[in-house]
């Protein structure tokens, strides 16, 4: 079972256009590790590296950022890190992609493969931004913050993947009226936002506050001890049933 308040971030950065993004979750990754969260980062990532990862450590919560469209998202090498074949892996797991198309029909052949919740894009994902004086990009603006927004959200105990949604349609609004005067910048924070879908349960929490911690033990332990009972029963039960039959005989 994929083990609470973990969480894994996954990226490529084999061009310019991934390069940025791949920036920005590395910055969010350590923002993660100073929080001590346990966090684990794959930069960059192939298809055997992320599945041998997740069968070892088994993360609740992914974080990735490539290239891709409705059926895959791209590995470090442009093959399919994440696509049909796989995506199995994904059961029991809460996801964020940034990717292109994604939304179409990877998520939800995820969320069929018992995947909890995903929060990604059903169209193409256009970045703009504005560079830095040493050539980079600002990653604390423009599609960069919208980025950006789900995770820091997720980092905050209690809150919902419904939750982080809701901000990052709250950033886009941010950015579409900052733009206004703009009709062609605006317009790719429209399309955007337009792209932009919650799957599955949207009540699934990233980081668990230390109530919700011990509801959940107390809910798992229930559970054993039900189990428990019903093997007893069930066992009581076929004694029963064969020791009337010896008497039977």
């Amino acid at each position: 079972m994929p083990k609470d308040n973990t969480f894994l971030f996954v990226s490529t950065n084999f061009d310019e256009a991934v390069e940025a993004t791949d920036r920005a979750l590395r910055r969010l990754y350590n923002e993660y590790t100073d929080k001590k969260l346990m966090a684990y980062g794959i930069f960059p990532c192939w298809r055997d590296t992320l599945e041998n990862f997740i069968n070892q450590y088994d993360p609740k919560t992914i974080y990735i950022a490539s290239h891709g469209n409705e059926n895959q998202v791209a590995a470090q090498d442009g093959t399919p890190m994440l696509d049909e074949s796989n995506i199995g892996i994904m059961s029991g797991r809460c996801l964020y992609v940034w990717s292109c198309s994604t939304g179409k029909v990877l998520m939800p052949k995820a969320i069929e493969q018992k995947c909890l919740v995903a929060i990604a894009y059903d169209t193409v994902v256009a970045a703009f931004g504005h560079r830095n004086p040493d050539g980079t990009w600002d990653l604390d603006a423009d599609s960069y913050d919208v980025f950006s927004r789900p995770i820091r959200t997720l980092s905050e105990a209690g809150k919902t993947f419904k939750d982080a949604y809701d901000d990052t349609i709250a950033r886009y609004d941010y950015w579409i009226n900052y733009y206004k005067d703009q009709p062609a910048i605006r317009a790719v924070f429209e399309e955007n936002k337009a792209g932009l879908k919650l799957y599955g349960d949207g009540s699934q929490v990233a980081l668990l506050t230390p109530m919700q911690e011990i509801q959940k033990q107390v809910q798992e332990l229930s559970m054993s001890f039900m189990e428990q009972m019903i093997a007893f029963i069930m066992l009581f039960f076929i004694m029963s049933l064969i020791k009337a039959l010896m008497l039977k005989e």
